[in-house]
């Protein structure tokens, strides 16, 4: 039996995924009001708007790039002005609701954060950012009561307390500006848009490592780029973009790539994890109608540093009716994390190839309906014989009845471990895989003590909508090892397959577009194979109790 970390440097966060991070629009609503009524000249306004959001179906995007957004709706010639709200649908989906008043005798209604607005003269805006993000949280039995062994190799600190119950508070304030300046004339000129954000933290209390108050400041955006879009001959729409510098970034379900920054340790903030950007990130985005396709290099603000360097191509498209796809293809051109073989030997991360399928299927409208998703990733490497899978598959149902519409579904999810009695390397590579509780984190809890690699889950999941702001979740989940050879996580030799079970449950609320609260508990009780490794007995589960904010202006 072995305990310790075999590699470090993951980006697996100990809070939540979303509560801070870049949020998945699965819909976007734009309503014109025209006090003439509906004409020809609506339509083509809705359609110009709706390209120029830049914001998609299926695709990522932070608070201040929507703000961005609705900051030049409001700069047309033809609107009066523009608002744009978060909110949930029927089905539980995140989607973007934009309003758009053609009016010209009804003035905006004035508010406090026109005044963040340094220059805003119809053509180039300039705003100042303000931003807190934060979490506080009542953790119980953490680390099953063996803190110190199962956290005695921890990069993030190594954990002494007791049993609890125990409180910490995060606090990550941010002050920037964002910017955008028309490229020339017209409606359809394209822009130059920017931002800089400075982000600061504070930690005071016992999180899952370290119990020391600590306060630090880092960059967390700093990018610059050009956007532009359009209409040809024959009809096909169009949006070009570039951008580069320290920006979030998401795939898909975040199977691969979404948490490309790390919190806790020494940059605090363990449960808010406010840090989302990658750094020297070039990315290049075209999308003709329903098809995106975009080309990436970063490099990941980890901690401790991998000095990994992605690149790669995502293709997205919709396909309509609640059908869409996506492929990715990428490869660590650069990268120090260690893949650790039974015998002792090891190989870099340089030089790994991935590629990864999916597909997912939603009802539309009120109508009741079948809810799947599928998800397929294959990982060799260059140097080395290594043949990593991942994968998972959902089936459910969406209820048109009652009025919160409920949905259930049923998720299995698999990523392999190495077998050592095979040469070949199999060990799945998690890099910087995340997003929300119902995708690629898998567990609130298990997370800390077992990564996304080496692991198979069975999740049953509840999910209901009371309101547009409001979306409520509950989760079970059974884990289970692909082989006891678990030489990269926290415990490096399984005493058995059963790992254990966690009962999560979610509530999210969007007071408005800049405010988001999350509200969360978790248990976790581990099976025979965790136990059967430690030097103290487990009589309880480990409990945990978080609130979480998000306030961008």
């Amino acid at each position: 039996m072995v305990l310790g970390l075999g590699a470090v440097g993951t980006a697996s966060a100990q809070g939540s995924a979303t509560s801070a991070g870049p949020v998945r629009i699965e819909w976007v609503s734009v309503q014109v009001v025209d006090a003439a009524g509906p004409s020809e000249a609506t339509r083509r306004l809705e359609a110009d708007i709706r390209r120029s959001l830049g914001v998609y179906p299926g695709s990522h995007a932070d608070r201040n790039e929507i703000e961005l957004a609705v900051d030049r709706l409001r700069r047309t010639p033809q609107v009066s002005q523009a608002s744009g709200q978060l909110v949930f649908d029927d089905n539980g989906e995140t989607g973007l609701r934009v309003i758009v008043d053609r009016r010209p005798d009804l003035p905006a209604a004035p508010s406090w954060t026109d005044t963040l607005r340094w220059v805003d003269d119809g053509q180039r805006l300039l705003k100042l950012r303000l931003g807190l993000k934060g979490a506080t949280a009542v953790s119980a039995n953490q680390w099953l009561g063996n803190g110190a062994t199962l956290t005695q190799f921890n990069p993030r600190g190594r954990y002494d307390a007791g049993p609890g119950p125990n409180v910490i508070l995060d606090l990550a304030p941010s002050v920037g500006a964002a910017g955008a300046l028309p490229l020339g004339g017209g409606a359809h000129a394209p822009y130059l848009y920017a931002s800089v954000l400075y982000l600061g933290t504070a930690s005071i209390g016992q999180d899952n490592n370290r119990n020391d108050a600590r306060t630090t400041g880092q960059w967390e955006e700093a990018f610059i780029g050009i956007v532009g879009s359009g209409t040809t001959d024959s009809g096909l729409a169009w949006r070009a973009n570039v951008s580069y510098g320290l920006q979030p970034y998401c795939i898909g379900n975040g199977m691969l790539v979404c948490q490309i920054a790390s919190s806790g340790g020494d940059r605090g903030a363990d449960f808010g994890w406010p840090r989302w950007s990658g750094r020297d990130f070039l990315k290049a985005q075209l999308r003709v109608n329903n098809t995106r396709v975009e080309g990436f290099r970063f490099s990941p603000n980890d901690f401790p540093t991998t000095r990994t360097v992605l690149t790669g191509v995502n293709v997205e498209h919709d396909f309509g009716q609640g059908l869409n796809a996506g492929f990715t293809w990428l490869t660590a051109s650069e990268g120090e994390l260690k893949y650790f073989f039974p015998d002792g030997r090891s190989q870099g991360r340089d030089g790994l190839k991935v590629w990864h399928a999916r597909a997912a299927l939603r009802p539309q409208g009120q109508a009741s309906g079948v809810i799947g998703k599928a998800e397929f990733a294959r990982q060799t490497h260059r140097d080395f014989d290594m043949r990593a899978t991942g994968g998972s598959a959902e089936a459910g149902w969406q209820f048109a009845s009652p009025s919160w519409r409920p949905s259930v579904t049923y998720r299995y999810s698999a990523t392999t471990g190495d077998d050592p009695g095979t040469p070949r390397y199999e060990r799945w590579d998690l890099l910087y895989s995340g997003n929300d509780v119902d995708t690629w984190v898998q567990g609130q809890l298990m997370k800390n003590i077992h990564y996304n690699s080496n692991v198979k889950v069975q999740r049953l999941m509840v999910r209901a909508t009371p309101d547009t702001r409001w979306r409520l979740t509950g989760a079970v989940s059974s884990f289970r090892a692909d082989t006891l050879n678990n030489i990269g996580g926290v415990i490096s030799t399984l005493a058995g397959p059963d790992i254990g079970r966690e009962l999560l449950l979610v509530a999210e609320h969007f007071a408005s577009r800049q405010v988001y609260w999350r509200f969360t508990a978790a248990s976790l009780w581990p099976g025979s194979g965790v136990t059967g490794t430690l030097p103290d007995p487990v009589a309880k589960p480990w409990l945990v109790g978080i609130v979480q904010f998000n306030l961008s202006y």
